[in-house]
């Protein structure tokens, strides 16, 4: 048997029913391919891959102070900023001030 995309029966078979007016249209079995199929995401996957988008798209700057800090956090060399880190704790805390 050989199987260079020509004699092969599952190539054969998909070449049909992957074409358009599928397998013999004129006999009708098989509907022709339609261009107007379409897919609808619903909101939540569309949210998801907005977010999915955004978190992929980070700026290389970002990304390079992201490994700055997870470097520094590793060899234990990163120190809190204390003052910063209690204001926004009041912050968080009591908003309206």
């Amino acid at each position: 048997m050989r199987i260079d995309g020509r004699t092969d029966p599952i190539y054969r078979i998909t070449q049909k029913l992957c074409t358009p007016g599928g397998r013999d249209s004129a006999r009708g079995d098989t509907p022709a391919l339609q261009s107007s199929d379409q897919v609808t995401l619903s909101s939540r996957a569309q949210a998801i891959r907005r977010m999915y988008q955004a978190l992929t798209s980070v700026p290389t700057e970002r990304a390079e102070r992201i490994a700055a800090l997870r470097e520094a956090v590793q060899s234990g060399s990163y120190e809190i900023p204390e003052d910063a880190l209690a204001a926004r704790l009041i912050g968080v805390i009591y908003p309206e001030r």
